[in-house]
């Protein structure tokens, strides 16, 4: 910053710089009417030669790039039906080791060993407790879905949504699933809110969970 609170021009600010990374996807999450974020974790790791990380406190500033990509919640689909939500996190459950060799100070790999995928959501549509969290006796211990489509409506730079149709928002597709009630609650005051929390399971062919950007929010027929 400069002396009277602008910003300073020139080689005076501070930079981080990681040479060599693993970059892994965390989170995506949004809500009604807010835009979605996306959580990402870097482990720096020695190539050999290079330091992983690097602070200079004289680096220009570089020239900053715009987001075009914006999104919003919009829905979720079970197969060909579906539910309106009011906030959704999609979680990858990434479990990374970093991995050092030779003695070396600092880690030589940052390897993925596992994911453990889920998303959780919630819902003003209290039947759906039994709809798609309770077993065909009507007891909430939860109900196999398959075909999932979780939905974020594309939106321009002032925030416009695009329509269904357009081949525009990005889907993350969820093989099978095991959905789970949480959260109830309600009061004389507010809407009823209904918890859930989807866990992905591995079918032994399909891929646990995919994401896909640039189609149109449309649901998918049953096998």
């Amino acid at each position: 910053m400069a002396a009277v609170g602008g910003h300073a021009a020139g080689a005076t600010h501070l930079s981080v710089t990681l040479d060599n990374c693993s970059c892994y996807l965390q989170t995506i999450s949004a809500t009604q009417r807010g835009e979605a974020n996306a959580t990402f974790v870097a482990y720096p790791v020695y190539d050999g030669s290079n330091t992983p990380v690097v602070v200079s406190p004289s680096a220009a500033l570089p020239t900053a790039t715009q987001t075009i990509e914006k999104y919003t919640l919009a829905s979720i689909f079970i197969g060909a039906t579906e539910y309106e939500i009011e906030d959704l996190t999609f979680s990858t459950g990434v479990n990374v080791e970093t991995r050092s060799s030779k003695g070396g100070l600092y880690p030589s790999a940052a390897v993925a060993m596992s994911f453990d995928p889920t998303f959780e959501f919630s819902t003003h549509n209290m039947a759906l407790l039994d709809t798609i969290g309770s077993n065909a006796t009507h007891e909430p211990v939860g109900k196999q879905a398959d075909d999932v489509g979780i939905f974020f409506r594309a939106l321009t730079n002032k925030g416009a949504p695009a329509a269904d149709s357009t081949a525009a928002h990005l889907k993350i597709a969820v093989e099978t699933s095991m959905i789970q009630p949480t959260d109830t609650s309600a009061s004389t005051t507010s809407p009823g809110t209904q918890g859930f929390t989807g866990h992905c399971v591995y079918d032994g062919t399909n891929a646990i969970a995919t994401i896909t950007a640039g189609v149109a929010i449309a649901g998918t027929s049953p096998d």
